[in-house]
């Protein structure tokens, strides 16, 4: 009789005793990288399994590049990942989410023309009279200031050719115009970066509609539309812009 911590290997021809600890190591399963894969490969009992070419309950065809999409993966993580991405790209593109009543434009309107009634004076510069005037920045406006407060207390300083009243009226006018202009200027630039936003979100959309109109169009129902936007993705400069530079090759031939 064998110790207990001993085995008897039989074999055809001969027979073996062998530690009990050695024949418990032989019969171990290995531990590698072929026994990570194989756990790693566990069938997914659980879900509708993906098929090649099939179409997803949203009705879009499955694709390589379809969020979720994996070998042995389920319909279920497909969706769950595309709800991801769209819920994410969503938050990401929708910028600005409002609405404009026709009553608060008519508001607006009627306050612009209020601004205008209020500043009677205000001017339409042309391109040549922006570039022909002075700039004064903030940091020249020291010296204005400087000037005002001068005239103001040597007015024997100057000749009776330069008109005092009107430099004061224009000196007086400084202070409220610049406070007034950069309210304006605060709203101007709020309003344009609220429309910038918007045309984003537009776009950003735009190309959501497109992207689906083309994978669903399988019977040619969406044609007229994709049609008559499919130009914006063409290569090459537009026909307004290939007009101007015949024109201007046409100029220069003169």
């Amino acid at each position: 009789m064998l110790h207990p911590r001993f085995y008897l290997l039989k074999t055809a021809h001969s027979r073996f005793t062998f530690p009990a600890d050695e024949i418990k190591k032989l019969l171990r399963p290995k531990k590698g990288r072929d026994s990570r894969n194989n756990q790693d490969k566990k069938p997914n009992m659980a879900g509708t399994p993906l098929r090649w070419n099939m179409t997803l309950p949203n009705g879009q065809p499955l694709c390589w590049d379809t969020p979720g999409a994996r070998w042995d993966g389920t319909v279920e993580e497909v969706m769950a990942a595309i709800e991801q991405q769209n819920n994410n790209t969503t938050m990401s593109k929708n910028l600005i989410s409002a609405a404009l009543a026709a009553q608060a434009v008519t508001n607006i309107t009627t306050a612009v023309a209020t601004i205008r009634t209020n500043l009677p004076f205000i001017l339409n510069l042309t391109p040549d009279q922006r570039k022909s005037l002075p700039s004064i920045t903030e940091a020249s406006q020291g010296i204005v200031l400087a000037t005002i407060n001068f005239v103001a207390q040597h007015p024997e300083a100057l000749p009776a050719t330069f008109n005092v009243t009107e430099f004061n009226k224009d000196a007086a006018l400084l202070a409220p115009l610049q406070q007034v202009a950069s309210l304006i200027a605060t709203l101007n630039t709020d309003t344009d970066d609220t429309l910038r936003a918007l045309h984003g979100d537009l776009y950003s959309e735009f190309l959501d509609v497109y992207a689906l109109a083309k994978a669903g169009n399988r019977n040619g129902s969406y044609d007229d539309y994709l049609n008559s936007v499919k130009g914006r993705f063409s290569k090459g400069p537009s026909p307004a812009a290939k007009a101007a530079k015949a024109a201007a090759k046409a100029a220069k031939t003169r």
